[in-house]
């Protein structure tokens, strides 16, 4: 029954081109995770922890790496473009699907502004007036903003171009930044900066947890899922996607870490006088390469500024519009928005809404480090969701136990705790602004029941079935208010931790079984509704058509 549930029946999905091969999606899960926050994440990580920046990474990759078991499992059982909005609604209904989907589209549609403006970060140690008090001027964010642009159009013409683009990006992005931590440690190592200055924690290893959110690190690991997102357009999604996920991930943990240690060792102690929360790099990497007289090694720095972080937005130009299409398939934004483009295979409408979302975050928001710290927990926050989709699936269909992942039924509470922690780790003065974002998705589904016509059953549903995450978010924001990351510091540490701990567990098992209940108590045609689209397509013109849902060629 669940099985049937979950079958990309619906007809647009048969406009997708099924192109991408294992090279092609995992380029785009590593080319994912590794764009802007090679730049800047290590000097951020640095000012935050001290050389334990590198616990941060590492703390940072074994949880992602959990969660991508998990996620890889689930991807390769149930693979579906835009996975990661209609998992949630297959298993927790549309009240779930709509406050995960509202989340990663947020917190996906900053990417692209994010790494623009980090080409323009680099970008101004050579052109003037482009960035000036650690923010993007008008003219900065012109060219910001048409850096996506080019984003946009080169993913407007189709997933095989995409697909041959970021392959040869992925290339130089493993390369540079390769070349950069292989150089700066056979040339620039001062081991006492790992003990002097502080000690290695010089602001305690609660500082180190903190900035596996604030620092950017939440951020840069962001992107591994890339193949799942791009799922529905892989030749053999069950073999490929779980492979180019881990390897992707795995690579790019690697770098991280080495890349943290490389900087650390590398910076000069005339630049600690004020610790190391006093270093100021704009061009972190580039500048301290001139600093160490490696001045060849700079302009390969800045040249891979453009490369990295636009191979970066890239993916996640394609991954957005993906999802975005997916919540027009689940009714959380305007169904107009899920229409394929019969030539290219691409959702351009969702392409053009995302645009000018991630243009208002832009506008809003006009630096690489505010961008990330409002809204890269939104992200953690959606992976830690499958973790619950994919236990409640795995409990729900035993005939297929054979095809599930060994060791998942353990790893995905581990891995739903894991972010539970390193959410509330991100601080109060963080979590306030990202998850009452999530509200406006509690609005919309509201609304949505109202303007569709649901019936009083279908909305006690899904209500049932999505109580306990808005509980599980609420919870969590009340502890960052009482505890001691950033918060009113009534409950210290550890127990604050501890207490969020319990929260995860205890919001894990709650989800399971309601998960699980609703799997086993709807009929497979449960969502094939008139107001589904599977059923019957608005037409270009929003009215009500009898064929697959195309956009004009």
């Amino acid at each position: 029954m669940a099985q049937d549930v979950l079958q990309p029946t619906y007809a647009p999905d048969r406009l997708l081109k099924r192109h991408l091969g294992f090279w092609h999606l995992t380029a785009a899960g590593f080319s994912g995770v590794i764009g802007s926050g090679w730049l800047v994440g290590a000097l951020y990580a640095a000012q935050v922890a001290g050389p334990a920046a590198v616990l941060t990474w590492g703390i940072g990759g074994i949880a992602f790496l959990v969660i991508a078991l998990v996620m890889a499992d689930l991807g390769s059982t149930h693979p579906e473009s835009g996975a990661l909005v209609r998992w949630p609604l297959h298993t927790n209904g549309r009240l779930a699907a709509t406050i995960v989907g509202w989340g990663i589209w947020i917190a996906y549609c900053t990417n692209p502004p994010s790494e623009s403006a980090v080409v323009v970060q680099y970008a101004s140690q050579h052109i003037s007036g482009i960035y000036r008090n650690n923010r993007l001027t008008w003219a900065g964010m012109l060219i910001a903003l048409a850096l996506m642009v080019v984003f946009m159009m080169i993913n407007w013409y189709g997933i095989l171009l995409l697909g041959r683009v970021n392959g040869a990006l992925s290339l130089i992005k493993w390369l540079v930044p390769t070349l950069t931590m292989v150089v700066l440690l056979a040339t620039s190592w001062h081991g006492g900066n790992f003990t002097d200055h502080g000690g290695f924690a010089p602001y305690g290893y609660s500082a180190a947890l903190s900035a596996i959110s604030t620092a950017g690190v939440i951020y840069a690991y962001t992107g591994f899922q890339a193949p799942l997102d791009l799922s529905g357009e892989a030749r053999n999604a069950h073999r490929d996607v779980p492979r180019a996920i881990i390897v992707g991930l795995l690579i790019a943990m690697a770098l991280y870490i080495g890349l943290q240690i490389a900087f650390i060792a590398a910076v000069p102690g005339s630049h600690l006088a004020h610790g190391w929360g006093g270093i100021d790099f704009t061009s972190p990497f580039a500048q301290l390469a001139v600093v160490l007289n490696l001045g060849w090694l700079s302009w390969v720095l800045y040249g891979d500024a453009i490369l990295s972080p636009s191979g970066s937005a890239l993916v996640f130009t394609a991954a957005i519009s993906r999802e975005a299409r997916a919540m027009g398939k689940n009714e959380s934004i305007p169904r107009w928005f899920a229409a394929i483009h019969p030539g290219s295979g691409v959702p351009r409408r969702a392409l053009l809404l995302n645009f000018v979302l991630g243009a208002a975050f832009l506008l809003l928001l006009p630096s690489w480090h505010d961008i990330i710290k409002a809204t890269s927990e939104l992200g953690l926050f959606v992976y830690s969701i499958t973790m619950v989709c994919q236990a409640a699936l795995r409990i729900a269909e035993p005939s297929r136990a054979a095809v599930w992942f060994r060791g998942t039924s353990v790893l995905a509470p581990i891995g739903f705790v894991l972010a539970t922690l390193i959410l509330y780790w991100a601080k109060w003065t963080n979590l306030r602004i990202a998850l009452p974002l999530l509200a406006v998705a509690v609005a919309v589904y509201l609304w949505n029941t109202r303007s569709n016509r649901h019936t009083p059953g279908q909305v006690r549903v899904d209500v049932r079935a999505g109580a306990w995450l808005v509980v599980y978010v609420c919870a969590v924001l009340l502890m960052s208010w009482l505890g001691s990351f950033g918060g009113r510091d009534w409950i210290a540490q550890p127990w604050d931790s501890i207490a969020v701990g319990f929260i995860g567990a205890g919001g894990y098992v709650w989800g399971v079984a309601e998960a699980v209940r609703f799997l086993r108590s709807h009929p497979a045609d449960y969502w094939r509704q008139p107001s589904d689209l599977d059923a019957q397509e608005p037409d270009a013109d929003g009215g009500a058509g009898a064929g697959p849902m195309t956009e004009p060629v």
